[in-house]
């Protein structure tokens, strides 16, 4: 993976302006990158389960830093609050891109901040994943939160059961 990593970082500038009609691929590489140092952290934690000097000794060997806390110190933000800004702006691409694969990026990052942001996204826009059963227990959780009752129709009258004698 991190040969992918490293082609990826040679070609960062052919995609990176926009040209005409056609938008910049940066916004899209960056989620690229991102879905690839996580993959690569977690096949670290199957190889190397219990030996924490041998997953450090093999990731600084072999792999660059994550994207995740690549942004510029310059832009006076913690740590944290660079990762919320990443993952924020990788959700919006991921949802611009594809509905489906923003509700597996709340899976696989588990961020409060990312999971509000994907469930407003579900609450103003349920019919781009019709498709996606993980994206109905984001929008309800464990029980019926009490802002989707607007996205429920519900029948007042119900039919009456006829019974033949």
């Amino acid at each position: 993976m991190s040969d992918i990593q490293t082609a990826l970082e040679k070609v960062r500038g052919v995609g990176a302006q926009g040209y005409k009609s056609m938008k910049s691929l940066q916004a899209k590489q960056e989620l690229l990158l991102l879905l690839l140092a996580n993959e690569q952290m977690r096949l670290m934690v199957w190889l190397f389960p219990m030996d924490f000097d041998k997953k450090q000794n093999f990731l600084s060997q072999n792999h660059r830093t994550p994207p995740d806390v690549s942004l510029p110190k310059s832009h006076g933000l913690s740590s944290c609050q660079r990762r919320k800004t990443v993952l924020s702006t990788a959700l919006k691409t991921a949802w611009a891109e594809r509905p489906s694969l923003a509700v597996h990026l709340a899976e696989r990052f588990n961020s409060q901040t990312l999971t509000s942001e994907l469930r407003w996204l579900l609450l103003n826009f349920p019919e781009k994943v019709l498709d996606q059963p993980d994206a109905l227990e984001v929008l309800l959780g464990s029980s019926l939160p009490n802002d989707v009752s607007f996205q429920l129709k519900v029948n007042r009258r119900a039919p009456s059961i006829r019974t033949t004698s």
